[in-house]
């Protein structure tokens, strides 16, 4: 085995898998099963950061033409509710693993962030202030300001600068393959 290695559940309907790095492929185990892409035919690596429950957790998503799609999380799913931080193997594992593949495919696209995190977090901020607009017309209207209406307004108010700094995270950007930037790996 590498000395760059790293093992993660991503979900629920998934099993454990342990990922490693060797001279030309990315492999990785899978119950008895072992897979390989090689390097070279990795066309895009995709990172991604976004918000849990435990904190911030990370992707990778590696496409290869005709072979689909791989993501490989930081954090082990290890039952309901319930996450295990693995970044301390995540963020070295990704980081080799952007320059084997920058070396190998020069081609490749190296990108952070993504269009679909970006448009669920702006369909939560459109609810979000189509809530507030529905909220300050029923108290100009007559509705009775009670404490716990009060309060549900403070936490709407309270959680906007989170939905905008989620927002903001998940652009599309290129990222150097040389030097991941820590807050897209954890590291």
């Amino acid at each position: 085995m590498s000395e760059f290695a790293h093992s993660a559940r991503n979900s629920l309907i998934d099993r454990e898998r342990t990922y490693w790095l060797t001279p030309d492929k990315l492999q990785w185990r899978e119950a008895d099963t072992e897979y390989r892409l090689a390097y070279d035919q990795i066309a895009e690596m995709r990172l991604i950061r976004y918000a849990s429950f435990d904190g911030e957790q990370y992707q990778c998503k590696l496409t290869a033409p005709g072979q689909g799609k791989l993501k490989i999380r930081s954090h082990h799913y290890a039952g309901l509710s319930r996450f295990e931080n693995r970044t301390s193997t995540y963020a070295p594992f990704v980081r080799e693993l952007a320059r084997r593949i920058a070396s190998a495919s020069p081609d490749a696209r190296f990108r952070a962030g993504g269009l679909g995190l970006q448009i669920m977090w702006i369909s939560v901020l459109v609810i979000y202030v189509a809530v507030l607009v529905l909220l300050a017309l029923a108290f100009l209207g007559g509705m009775d300001p009670t404490p716990g209406k009060i309060a549900v307004i403070a936490g709407l108010v309270g959680t906007a600068p989170f939905i905008w700094r989620q927002i903001g995270k998940n652009r599309g950007e290129r990222f150097d393959p040389a030097d991941p930037p820590g807050e897209i790996i954890g590291a």
